[in-house]
């Protein structure tokens, strides 16, 4: 029996030994750059609450639509009183004697009547139409707002477009980075394997050999810190997409190199800009609710004016008709009050001047960031065939002293420092790469489109 169990004790372990040092079977989820923008406008908070901010802004707009029609209203009421109220016009018992009152006057003057019973009631069914340009104005001013949050919406659209976008790349910036420093950490390791055989023939001296061990280890340290910079990348771009920070994602699409070329012209895009950034819609719109606004107080000044019709049903009462109905026009103006409508209007005045103001310094802010963006976008073009050329020559030299150094013709040193300038020149090549979809990215952004969308993502 104890034999038994110890069996099943070391089954046990052993099983969960395969399961611990089992690879992982978990795959990275594959995404497109159209992908990862659908799924960051679709999670984003920033996108919802904008969303929400139009559905508040569409119901308002129609909420002050209604107040075009005339309005229904009803009022009701009932009364109990302590008693039904009763009373004659002339009290026989109160006349002098012999004197009487000649039919047919007795039966209405001296007999009791009731004036209104214990139980009363009254309906009144209210119709009113008000006759103001304040209505259109306010109706004007909610439409504006609706444009307002419709134009947010896409801004923020924009923005977390822009972000993911910039996150996608950085992800396949920092597995490039890996990619490179895994070949550096692969060649140092073969230089270290060639001089560990010179070493033992006694052609290169210790000191040499542990300089060889030596730039394997830095080689090492940097692929360590470039799998920390992607993993780092990786929980980015699964964030923004809804995805819990340890979820595994990987970015599937394939950046040309070389990039295709941008032929737009500075001036055709800062024309764009102008014309299509949210931003600048929005302050226009702004400036039309000030106006809106302002035109508001102005009438607020004059007189309010509405057509009411009125139906009365009345219960209980003798001396009021049952049913009665009325139709007018009413005035309502308060003419003084020490000038606080005056001044309303002065306020609304300077705030649609302050408005426009506003577009002016909006524009010379679109113009600065467009300027900037074209600017890093010919600058990361540049850098990247810079780089190219640097890698060229890199590899050359490295090939070179790789040669020297088999004939004993360079030191370890030589050889370690041509290796690691052919791994900075990839990084710089690759970051040049990158650097440049970034900078076409931002530079989308700037000019109002919905950058990972489309056919020039």
């Amino acid at each position: 029996m104890k034999r038994r169990t110890l069996l099943a004790a070391r089954w046990a372990l052993a099983a969960t030994l395969l399961l611990l040092l089992a690879p992982s079977t978990a795959r990275a989820q594959a995404l497109s750059l159209p992908d990862v923008v659908r799924r960051a406008l679709a999670h984003d908070e920033r996108v919802k609450s904008a969303k929400h901010a139009l559905a508040v802004a569409q119901a308002e707009r129609r909420s002050a639509r209604g107040h075009f029609g005339p309005t229904l209203s009803v009022e009701a009421n009932v009364q109990i009183w302590n008693s039904a109220f009763e009373t004659q016009f002339i009290d026989p018992a109160t006349l002098p004697p012999g004197t009487t009152i000649p039919p047919p006057f007795d039966q209405l003057l001296g007999s009791p009547f009731k004036v209104r019973d214990q139980v009363t009631s009254q309906i009144n069914l209210i119709a009113t139409q008000p006759l103001a340009m304040q209505i259109y104005k306010g109706y004007k001013a909610t439409k504006l707002g609706q444009e307002v949050a419709r134009l947010d919406k896409k801004q923020a659209s924009r923005d977390v477009a822009l972000a993911a976008t910039k996150a996608y790349i950085q992800l396949k910036q920092a597995k490039a980075a890996v990619e490179i420093a895994e070949t550096a950490v692969k060649q140092v390791s073969a230089q270290l394997d060639q001089g560990r055989s010179f070493f033992k023939a006694g052609v290169i001296g210790k000191n040499d050999l542990l300089k060889m061990e030596l730039g394997l280890a830095e080689a090492k340290s940097h692929q360590i810190r470039a799998r920390a910079g992607a993993q780092m990348a990786q929980t980015a771009l699964a964030l923004a997409v809804g995805l819990p920070g340890s979820a595994q994602v990987s970015a599937a699409d394939r950046f040309a190199d070389p990039p295709p070329a941008f032929t737009q012209s500075y001036e055709a895009c800062l024309s764009q800009a102008l014309a299509r950034r949210a931003e600048k819609r929005i302050a226009k719109t702004r400036i039309a609710q000030a106006r809106a606004a302002s035109d508001i107080a102005f009438w607020n000044l004059g007189p309010e004016l509405a057509l009411i019709a009125n139906y009365q049903n009345v219960q209980g009462q003798s001396f009021a008709p049952k049913n009665q109905f009325f139709f007018g026009g009413v005035l309502k103006w308060n003419f003084w009050s020490w000038g606080s409508g005056y001044y309303k209007y002065k306020a609304s005045k300077a705030k649609v001047a302050q408005a426009q103001q506003g577009i002016s310094l909006l524009e010379r802010g679109i113009t600065l960031e467009v300027k900037q963006a074209y600017l890093q976008l010919g600058v990361a073009r540049q850098m990247l065939d810079v780089a190219k050329k640097r890698i060229a020559q890199a590899d050359e030299a490295y090939r070179i002293e790789q040669v020297k150094f088999s004939k004993q013709a360079a030191t370890t040193r030589d050889v370690l420092d041509a290796q690691l300038a052919v791994t900075r020149a990839k990084l710089q090549k690759s970051n040049a790469l990158y650097g440049f979809y970034l900078a076409r990215a931002t530079l989308r952004s700037a000019l109002g489109e919905m950058p990972g969308l489309g056919r020039n993502q």
